[in-house]
């Protein structure tokens, strides 16, 4: 199963997710390691493994008596299997690239060793990387919004550009042109989406059209980085939901700050817009493809706020008792600008 799919899994695996992690083959695949895996290994803590065989759940223990789950036929559950630190991938646990190579050490097998070079040649292309990134951002101040559509990005961003003659780079502007480029690959999600009828997209469940949302922002970060390394300007205000907390960690130092809109809100802006029939142009019932539609970001504005959460990174909830004047002084303060 690829990405997308060991996601769908967890979003209905009934658990807490405080209380388990990702680990071996599907840990890789949601590190971007690997295309696909055969299952789903999960560690878990000793309370959820008491609440599993309180369940009935099956168990045989291992040389050392913890315990080990088949929940079903895609997910196994292994009792405090873990090494390292676990970080949030989705909004889901999953364990470290440090932890997964200590785990891959202990297992032994051929195909472990194997996946101890890939991890450590990733990590050492991700640090080139990032010492490219540093350097490529070196000179230039960058204010990076990112959060959920429909939240009031680009007028801030519009306000901070005429305000402090910052350089504006809207990336809407290019998504059509990023998504044509990662849609090369063929193992790409973007050429997925891009195969797709507004019918087989918005027709969907929303929770499903969520998960391939930030699979696509995923895979364009590079080129929206590639793209913001080619503006020859001091001062930059850049907003997009394409930068997502995740997406945002391939950046050692920055000025981010996430937006997101209220439920209520983003529905009754999105009808205000005049472009919304033609994106559901095609749907055999588009009050049902508008609803999905609403559906996907409000839990894209979801995941988003609780990553933020996690990892510190500011998130106003635009829920319209602000007037954007107001929400503007916010924002201005984030970014220490007066």
């Amino acid at each position: 199963m690829n990405s997308e799919e060991i996601l769908k899994h967890l979003n209905s695996f009934p658990y807490d997710p405080k209380e388990y992690w990702v680990v071996a083959g599907a840990a890789m695949v949601l590190h971007g390691l690997r295309e696909e895996t055969a299952d789903i290994d999960l560690g878990c803590s000793i309370g959820m493994a008491d609440q599993l065989e309180a369940q009935g759940f099956l168990y045989r223990r291992s040389n050392d008596k913890r315990r080990h789950f088949r929940y079903d036929e895609h997910i196994e559950v292994f009792e405090e299997w873990l090494f390292d630190a676990v970080e949030s991938i989705r909004g889901y646990p999953v364990i470290s690239l440090k932890g997964l190579i200590k785990m891959k050490e202990e297992l032994g097998r051929e195909k472990d060793m194997r996946d101890i070079e890939r991890i450590e040649a990733f990590l050492k292309a991700r640090k080139t990387e990032d010492r490219s990134k540093e350097k490529m951002f070196a000179n230039q101040r960058i204010l990076f919004i990112g959060g959920s559509p429909c939240s009031g990005k680009s007028t801030l961003a519009e306000m901070i550009s005429r305000d402090y003659g910052a350089y504006y780079y809207k990336v809407d502007d290019f998504l059509e042109e990023f998504t044509g480029k990662a849609a090369e690959s063929e193992s790409s999600i973007c050429r997925k989406v891009l195969s797709m009828t507004p019918e087989e997209i918005w027709m969907r469940d929303p929770a499903i059209q969520c998960e391939e949302e930030f699979l696509i922002y995923d895979e364009i970060a590079p080129l929206v980085f590639e793209k913001l390394k080619q503006i020859d300007a001091d001062f930059i205000v850049t907003e997009a939901a394409a930068y997502t907390p995740n997406v945002m960690k391939r950046l050692e130092e920055k000025e981010y700050i996430s937006i997101i809109p209220s439920p209520d809100f983003q529905i009754s802006h999105y009808k205000d817009r005049d472009w919304v029939r033609f994106v559901l142009e095609g749907c055999s019932d588009r009050d049902k493809a508008f609803e999905n539609w609403m559906q996907r970001d409000i839990l894209f504005a979801k995941q988003v706020r609780r990553e933020c959460e996690e990892t510190g990174i500011p998130c106003i909830v635009n829920d319209g008792s602000e007037t954007v004047d107001e929400l503007y002084d916010i924002v201005r303060e984030l970014f220490h600008l007066k």
